[in-house]
């Protein structure tokens, strides 16, 4: 079976283990991880783009959200609140990468370990559920990273396949009360209208449904590069170059003759025929 096939079926079945257990209790643990993994990243975007993070948090009922005063910049604000779906896809799909490159696994959890609780640390407040997640979960992380090679890699791959199946299934709430999602802020924002707790105007839903499905055509695209990159077939592996055959010793005209007579090269394997016949033509 080739690596490819294995790692189809590796991937195929996390991703039906997650789907068919996604609305069991213990679920719950895993959700707030990659719902916190969500937030972090628009934590990370408000720092890159010169904001200021006052809080993340998670909530039991797979929300959450970040406190931050993005940069000056306009476009700050839009990579911001788009770094929610979209980095989560890329996180999700680098993730899931390392975990079927074969290469330092141990060491990609451990570093993910590591910045999962700086970032909890830095980004969340002592008490919140985002605060003992992450602390939880990174030094899960750091301590089986640490130890053994084939728990990390499919805690890499696992975590991979959940973030970027989360980063996609999640646009479903888009359904609902969209104007409460980031897409929905987002067309508050570019329609310079402040938000309410009553029934949001039809230009900001309809608004809101475009601007997620132009973040789940993204997400999608990620997530499918991401996989025909990860289960390409490296064909160095599978066909070594092998070392080419020569004969030993010196070739005479003589030798080369014997052989071409008899219809075989220097190596005693058969010539074409019409390689043949072009050397009875010339004789």
């Amino acid at each position: 079976m080739s690596h490819k096939t294995l790692k189809t079926m590796f991937f195929i079945s996390f991703l039906l283990f997650f789907v068919t257990l996604w609305e069991h209790s213990f679920m719950g643990y895993l959700k707030d991880l990659v719902v916190l993994f969500h937030e972090i990243c628009h934590a990370i975007a408000t720092v890159l783009t010169g904001g200021v993070v006052e809080r993340v948090s998670i909530h039991n009922n797979e929300s959450g959200e970040t406190i931050a005063n993005p940069g000056k910049l306009k476009a700050a604000f839009v990579f911001v609140v788009s770094a929610g779906y979209i980095g989560s896809s890329v996180l999700g799909g680098l993730i899931l990468y390392r975990g079927f490159s074969g290469k330092y696994e141990k060491q990609t959890l451990s570093i993910l370990g590591i910045l999962l609780l700086f970032a909890t640390f830095q980004f969340s407040k002592s008490g919140n559920l985002a605060y003992s997640t992450g602390i939880v979960w990174g030094a899960i992380f750091l301590v089986i990273g640490v130890i053994n090679r084939s728990a990390s890699a499919m805690i890499l791959v696992s975590l991979g396949t959940l973030i970027s199946m989360y980063s996609v299934y999640d646009l479903l709430d888009f359904t609902g009360n969209i104007h409460s999602t980031d897409a929905g802020i987002f067309a508050y924002w570019l329609l310079k209208i402040p938000t309410s707790k009553g029934k949001p105007p039809s230009s900001v839903i309809l608004l809101s449904y475009f601007i997620a499905t132009i973040w789940s055509v993204i997400s999608i695209c990620i997530l499918y590069l991401t996989l025909k990159k990860t289960f390409r077939e490296d064909t160095s592996e599978i066909l070594p170059e092998l070392p080419v055959d020569r004969f030993p010793g010196e070739v005479t005209p003589e030798i080369a003759e014997w052989f071409i007579s008899r219809g075989l090269d220097l190596n005693g394997k058969p010539l074409p025929q019409e390689l043949i016949s072009e050397f009875k033509n010339e004789g």
